[in-house]
């Protein structure tokens, strides 16, 4: 009896914490006269410390359609989430936007991270409700090395400088359903970025299902480090400034489903190129250069440095297009070269199958896609003026700018002005449009997150591989090989047998397989140290395996 009695007091402590992790508060963004509530998304959290140091609650939830006003930049030292109630058509996303000081400026930045971050379903503002102060800094930035960051359903306008700065060592970074809109920077050329690694090597970076529209700068930029896992999936980029990628250092990393619409609108002229490609070649889309001490005469050495003939980069059912406005402008400068897909040393290794073949482009579309509302070329009319010495200014698109004199651009069209559903007839071998599909619903419900690797080898044997590394933390990699076509699933379960995590559901070509699993649920949330199971289950029968998270 004493025993049962421990039993059950340890599994009700055990339930209660489990209970508290996942609890939730709401922040206000009104007080109760109704008067606008100036910081109290810091007041409720602030509130909410518990005399150890910890959070009381492990969510904060933000009203959707409601507006929350910053003076003072959020610093974060305890693992933080914090959800947008789901808009909708008629209520819009919950918004995060400056608060104006007396003399009329704003915040630099809007978070410091010590400690994991996810944020889902809220809309950061660049511009302050004065419309004139603007946040000149970063949304985000990482202050400690090995964090995880997730952003789900985020978005943000007329941010300054690097709006995600990630200066840190070792992160893990998740980006799902963005929407990025006029990232721009008056006398910007290369920025503002979304975000920037510097020259901090990074565990992983997973881009899928996001939009970036009207940026002056990069998707990222992480020239000389290295991405132990890399993966760009069913974005749609409209109307950038410079290259998507500033990177040629792959190792492990897929560049899948994407459109590349009018990017690198600033061009290339020869003496721009010192210090961004290698051999001076023109940078185009997609780059790849040799790994240090892998080129002949090449003495660096880096603990990131794998054999040549280990690489894998899969770069399929992707779209690039320069506008006949684009091609024009380039017609007429003398020394400005217009983007192209990949430069000459790019191709050489893709067509190199001897001493590279896990390069592999497959089903690469060079075609208008049609979008049906991309707003004029502000972008194009900006480099345009700047290549020919004009004054600097804020470019951005905003449908009622001119009919509305005194439109506030903090005031968030909803939905979402620009329109990026397209006409052409451009599918994923899964049979889904190439680019975000947030523009197409239906289809993003049905989306699996995690696609496979696909090799043209079709092996022998139905097998699951033992994950790597193991013990591991935060990420590990399952890799499986399939006989032939079919329904999948691969599951984590905890020791008690209870689902943790879906990692894939539904059809997959035979051949070898790779999945990467971030140590969160179902649900987002962070799983504790401990044993876990892999299951692969298909109609031929099942495997499984055990692997150890540990912190």
């Amino acid at each position: 009896m004493k025993k049962l009695v421990i039993y059950l007091t340890v599994l009700t402590m055990v339930l209660l914490t489990s209970a508290l992790a996942q609890s939730v508060k709401v922040v206000p963004a009104l007080k109760e006269d109704g008067t606008a509530y100036v910081n109290s998304l810091i007041k409720e959290m602030v509130d909410d410390t518990l005399a150890d140091g910890s959070q009381a609650h492990d969510i904060y939830v933000l009203k959707k359609g409601a507006v929350y006003l910053l003076s003072q930049k959020m610093i974060f030292h305890n693992p933080m989430t914090i959800i947008g109630e789901t808009p909708t058509a008629d209520s819009a996303i919950a918004q995060v936007t400056p608060q104006p000081f007396a003399n009329g400026k704003c915040i630099g930045q809007i978070i410091n991270t010590y400690a994991d971050l996810t944020i889902k379903n809220v809309y950061f503002h660049g511009i302050a409700t004065n419309n004139t102060a603007r946040v000149g800094g970063n949304l985000i930035v990482a202050k400690k090395p090995k964090l995880r960051i997730h952003l789900d359903g985020v978005g943000w306008d007329y941010m300054g400088w690097s709006p995600l700065q990630f200066n840190q060592d070792s992160l893990v970074v998740i980006l799902e359903n963005l929407h990025v809109r006029n990232n721009t920077r008056p006398s910007g050329v290369y920025c503002p970025w979304t975000m920037n690694f510097g020259q901090h090597n990074t565990d992983t970076l997973i881009v899928r299902n996001c939009t970036i529209f009207n940026q002056l700068g990069f998707l990222f930029k992480g020239r000389w480090m290295y991405f132990n896992y890399l993966e760009i999936d069913h974005n749609t980029i409209v109307n950038e400034g410079k290259w998507p990628l500033h990177y040629h250092w792959y190792r492990n990393a897929k560049i899948t489903n994407n459109i590349f619409y009018n990017v690198d609108l600033w061009g290339d002229k020869l003496p721009e190129r010192q210090g961004q490609d290698p051999d001076l070649e023109i940078f185009g889309i997609v780059n790849v250069d040799t790994l240090p001490g892998n080129a002949p005469g090449d003495t660096t050495q880096s603990v990131y440095t794998i054999p040549e003939n280990q690489r894998k980069l899969i770069v399929k059912n992707n779209c690039y297009f320069w506008s006949q406005d684009v091609l024009d402008y380039y017609a007429t400068q003398d020394s400005v070269q217009c983007d192209v897909w990949m430069n000459p040393r790019t191709k050489a290794m893709f067509a190199d199958d001897e001493h590279y073949p896990g390069l592999i482009e497959e089903n690469t579309y060079n075609m208008d896609p049609g979008f049906t509302e991309t707003g004029p070329a502000v972008i194009l009319d900006w480099v345009k003026n700047a290549r020919a010495g004009g004054a600097a200014y804020l470019p951005g698109w905003e449908p009622d700018k001119e009919s509305i004199p005194d439109y506030y651009l903090f005031v968030l069209d909803w939905p979402y002005p620009e329109n990026l559903t397209y006409s052409a007839d451009m599918k994923s071998t899964d049979g889904f449009h190439i680019g975000d599909l947030n523009w197409y619903p239906e289809e993003l419900a049905q989306y699996t997150a995690v696609e496979s690797y696909k090799t043209p080898t079709i092996p022998g044997n139905f097998t699951l591989k033992q994950n790597y590394p193991n013990p591991f933390n935060p990420t590990t990699s399952i890799e499986y090989t399939l006989t032939r076509n079919g329904d999948v699933s691969l599951t984590v379960f905890n020791v008690l047998g209870q689902k943790i995590k879906t990692l894939v559901k539904g059809k997959e070509a035979a051949g070898d397989h790779l999945v990467v699993w971030d140590g969160r649920d179902d649900m987002g949330h962070v799983v504790p140290s401990g044993v876990y199971f892999y299951r692969l289950q298909t109609k031929n029968g099942s495997k499984v395996r055990k692997m150890m998270l540990m912190k």
